[in-house]
């Protein structure tokens, strides 16, 4: 099964999204039989040449919504964020008409198998829920089980949909708005197991671990006796032991690669 994941060069972030990366790449070749395709928009440099080195396919590919939200930055946009954000977007007209492909976020962890994943067949795609594990009203887009036949015909609409919004509207969880926004009802469940969040707790049968709303470097933060936002404290709070196990391994995948 192709997995995809994007990026683009242009963020503030480039040093810690680069370490997300890596440690979902190395954990995805320890656990998985995915193949790993990376959407760039930027120049070549380090970190994609050591993705080539670890068999990655990098596709070369700038949003179509680039110029939109450049626009919208005069708004108050945060184009940067937005024109990787909505490089998932490209993924249907990337892959063959009939495929069925993972997205998700750079900042994950593969912990097990998923192979299930492969033979799921979504009407558009496949989500788990936000931040409550129970709340099927709001997914969300960090993991995509995507039907890329159905969600390519829907492409119209979606554009129209980010071509009439705001910069005000495009900022409410950027993607995850947007897709929430035209799918209203029209999205097919996938186990929280595949988009597990830290602050869920231990979870033995968590496939995919996805570090929401507080990343390793605030973890870090935190583990150092630092100040973090208000919900970044929060969220730690709801579950220490489990952010103290997923961090120690994704810092795990990370040295992996230091040596290689």
């Amino acid at each position: 099964m192709k997995w995809f994941f994007g990026f683009n060069e242009e963020t503030e972030w480039f040093d810690n999204y680069s370490r997300y990366i890596k440690c979902a790449v190395n954990s995805a070749i320890n656990n998985t039989n995915l193949e790993p395709n990376f959407i760039y928009d930027g120049k070549p440099n380090e970190l994609t040449k050591w993705l080539e080195g670890k068999g990655v396919t990098i596709w070369n590919v700038r949003s179509r919504f680039y110029d939109v939200f450049q626009k919208r930055s005069e708004q108050g946009l945060n184009a940067k964020v937005a024109s990787g954000a909505y490089l998932r977007a490209e993924i249907p007209d990337l892959v063959d008409t009939d495929s069925v492909v993972l997205y998700t976020d750079c900042d994950v962890m593969f912990l097990g198998d998923v192979s299930a994943l492969s033979v799921m067949r979504p009407k558009h795609f496949a989500c788990a829920p936000e931040f409550d594990q129970n709340n099927w009203t709001y997914f969300n887009s960090g993991v995509m089980v995507m039907n890329c036949s159905a969600m390519r015909q829907k492409m119209p609409q979606f554009e129209r949909l980010i071509y009439s919004s705001s910069a005000q509207t495009l900022s409410k969880s950027y993607d995850q708005y947007t897709y929430n926004e035209l799918y209203k009802g029209r999205w097919d469940k996938l186990s929280p197991e595949y988009n597990w969040k830290p602050y869920w707790g231990l979870n033995p049968n968590a496939k995919i671990i996805h570090f929401h709303g507080i990343k390793v470097e605030n973890i870090e933060r935190v583990f150092r006796g630092e100040s973090v936002q208000p919900i970044q404290a929060q969220l730690f709070g709801k579950s220490p032991e489990a952010y103290k196990e997923f961090y120690e391994l994704a810092i795990k995948y990370e040295l992996e690669l230091r040596g290689m």
